[in-house]
């Protein structure tokens, strides 16, 4: 399973937001450098919610399950994916296994 391995972003975290962009900032780089593929989940949450996203798919440091009406279980549509965080990670993270699979297979 060594060969499945990569790096995942922090979510951005309200009270250190600058912190935690610096943070993933450098660990992007280092991913490039070393050419490790990145789980980018602060990415996907601010371009998913760039206004809302806390509350919605974080709660103070936690990623949110099914406070705003979504379900880490639901189908994994575009609205589905804006309502939970954990949803949206487990469908990002199925998503970058496959895509690590297309390119090592």
């Amino acid at each position: 399973m060594d060969r499945f391995r990569f790096l995942h972003t922090i979510p951005p975290f309200k009270a250190q937001f600058e912190k935690t962009k610096q943070f993933n900032d450098v660990l992007r780089a280092i991913a490039k450098e070393r050419g490790t593929p990145v789980l980018d989940l602060e990415r996907e949450i601010l371009t998913r919610r760039p206004n809302d996203w806390f509350g919605t798919l974080m709660k103070r440091i936690h990623l949110t399950a099914s406070e705003t009406g979504g379900s880490p279980s639901a189908e994994p549509t575009f609205e589905n994916l804006r309502k939970s965080g954990y949803q949206l990670r487990g469908w990002l993270t199925v998503q970058k296994v496959a895509e690590i699979k297309r390119r090592v297979l």
